[in-house]
């Protein structure tokens, strides 16, 4: 055993995208099969190329005492074979080993690896080396015993040719780097120098032959040219990098100005602004923050589109970028919002006059397609450092400050004060106990008897709702549900609770009373209320006559039509329906004409 050459890499098979592949997958036959006749022809050396089965897949120049006798009878043939695998185990990439076989005659071998797996072998044989002695009465009594013909035998046996030891160690040499050829095919126009190279030293050694030497030139400038060509497409592939990494450049420029600006106002957006506060708190500077919010921007998306509220959106980007000063910015953080911040400025004359401005501005409406669309704005306004130091904080406080002007009156602006603080705590407070409530029966219903003024019996009840644990007002807590949309979920366990209770009453044998529900505004956009309804009623077989859904006036002529389905579906129920407040509002007869018509 020899190791021919100790520092063959094993290369990556570039053809195989995974694991199971063999021999016949990475040699192409037809070339492998040019370059091995050629090689046989010029040396008079046979070589075999064969897969981890002992298969050929590519050969010349073997032996007719192989061909014809050996390999030709099924006992001889498994002599040679039990050699192969015993030869081919354990084998190391770069490891070539010589064997006399069971026939007495040598071989020599070399693994072939793609990506650490050994997918077959280079061998070359039979032959004798130069001081074996050649027991012919061996092969005379093997040809008797396998009835092989024995002038043919012997006269096959004396082709068998006889090779120096120095001559086979060169030729291992050869086949260790032969092998190394086959397994990185993938990447010859690499190694074809190399191995053109080693096979010309062979080729001279053995046989200083000036036509061998001259085609092995040719072939030489053949790769060379190769060479050249691959060295003028690796030029190519520079200049396209080249121009990749300027459009790369460019890329990186415009998506560096995208991170800081807003898609579709091109103004600075949220990031741009946390970091321009950032900077002035840093420095200690004053300033005042405003948030403007569009009154009824979502009216505008649905009624005339999102692509008509985005032409809204950049006309008011332009409006106030074109107001803004030196000591001004202007960023939009998101939807219908947007953020303007008076540098160096702590003078609330000065900033209540900047805000009467700006909504003066917005004021005068704008003209879209052909539309003139009115627009109204809320705004809040936080001082730093009066108010905070923190820039979380300070947009807590502007956002406190803008919900307080849309819950007043809209189209305002207000500056911020600690009470609106104390107003948010005590809105979290009881919406945490609204959740509470729902989640761990925290409610009760009590009913208010509704007396004729004639007979002075109870004609009916109104259903309150109360918490079991606490003595908040319904008063107060409503009108948080109503805006955090809890009303829904409340609503709904109202509805429950009361038909729940009516169905007791009925199984008692109690007389029956109507019971009037109090319907919030939020809940007519609660469009599976209907169904819910229904349900309920059908599951306790209680009549839709004993259910009475009160609403007030302004809820009724609030979104008119919108609202005047969702109640038309209700008396189609059966459900009877009545106005609270009536008169509080508008006073007007004709919408309670319309009212009990529909």
């Amino acid at each position: 055993m020899a190791k021919a050459s100790e520092n063959l890499p094993v290369e990556n098979d570039l053809s195989c995208n995974h694991d199971d592949f063999s021999l016949e997958d990475v040699v192409q036959r037809g070339e492998l099969q040019e370059i091995m006749d050629e090689f046989y022809r010029l040396t008079g050396f046979g070589i075999g190329i064969l897969n981890q089965k002992g298969n050929v897949v590519v050969a010349t120049g073997w032996q007719d005492i192989c061909l014809n006798f050996h390999r030709a009878h099924a006992e001889t043939c498994k002599n040679c074979v039990e050699s192969d695998v015993a030869l081919t185990k354990k084998l190391r990439p770069g490891e070539v080993k010589q064997y006399k076989c069971k026939n007495n005659m040598w071989d020599i071998m070399t693994p072939i690896f793609v990506k650490e797996k050994h997918i077959g072998n280079i061998c070359h044989g039979q032959f004798f080396f130069d001081d074996d002695v050649i027991d012919y009465d061996f092969y005379r009594a093997q040809a008797k015993r396998y009835g092989f013909d024995e002038d043919a035998y012997l006269a096959a046996l004396a082709k068998v040719p006889i090779r120096r030891h120095d001559t086979i160690l060169t030729l291992m040499n050869f086949y260790a780097k032969f092998a190394h050829f086959v397994s990185s095919i993938g990447v010859k126009n690499r190694q074809l120098s190399n191995l053109l190279a080693e096979r010309n030293a062979l080729l001279v050694s053995l046989h200083d032959h000036e036509t061998s030497l001259l085609a092995i030139n040719q072939e030489m400038a053949a790769a060379y040219q190769q060479l050249e060509a691959s060295d003028e497409e690796l030029q190519a592939q520079y200049y396209e990098i080249q121009e990749a990494n300027f459009a790369l450049e460019a890329l990186k420029v415009k998506y560096e100005y995208l991170s800081y600006h807003d898609y579709l106002t091109d103004l600075p957006n949220r990031r741009h602004l946390i970091e321009k506060l950032s900077e002035e708190i840093l420095h200690n500077r004053c300033f005042a923050l405003i948030l403007l919010d569009v009154d009824n921007f979502k009216n505008i998306n649905d009624t005339l589109g999102h692509s008509y509220g985005d032409k809204l959106l950049k006309k008011i980007a332009n409006k106030l970028a074109a107001s803004k000063a030196e000591n001004n910015f202007v960023a939009r953080i998101g939807g219908d919002e947007f953020i303007i911040i008076l540098f160096g400025e702590d003078d609330v004359v000065r900033i209540d006059r900047y805000a009467r401005q700006i909504l003066h501005q917005l004021n005068h409406g704008f003209d879209i397609d052909g539309n003139d669309v009115d627009v109204k704005c809320s705004m809040g306004i936080s001082l730093y450092p009066s108010d905070s130091d923190d820039i979380h904080q300070l947009l807590m406080n502007v956002d406190m400050a803008m919900y307080a002007v849309k819950k007043a009156e809209k189209n305002n602006y207000l500056f911020f004060n600690l009470s609106m603080v104390k107003q948010l705590k005590d809105k979290i407070n009881i919406e945490n106990i609204l959740r509470e409530a729902l989640k761990h029966d925290g409610f009760k219903i009590l009913y208010q008897p509704q007396i004729c003024t004639s007979t002075g019996k109870a004609i009916g009840f109104e259903a309150l709702l109360r918490l079991k644990s606490d003595l908040l007002s319904p008063g107060i807590f409503i009108p948080i549900a109503e805006e955090t949309g809890l009303i829904i979920e409340i609503g709904r366990w109202v509805t429950k609770e009361v038909i729940r209770q009516i169905a007791e009453w009925k199984e008692r044998g109690l007389a029956i009373q109507p019971v009037s529900i109090n319907f919030s505004a939020k809940q007519l956009h609660d469009m599976t209320y209907i169904s819910y309804l229904a349900d309920l009623l059908q599951k306790k077989q209680l009549h839709s006559k004993y259910i009475e859904i009160e609403i007030t006036e302004s809820v009724y002529l609030k979104k008119e039509q919108e609202n005047i389905v969702f109640l038309h579906q209700l008396k189609e129920l059966g459900i009877n329906l009545a106005l609270d407040d009536f008169g509080t509002g508008y006073s007007s007869l004709s919408y309670l004409y319309l009212f009990a018509n529909q």
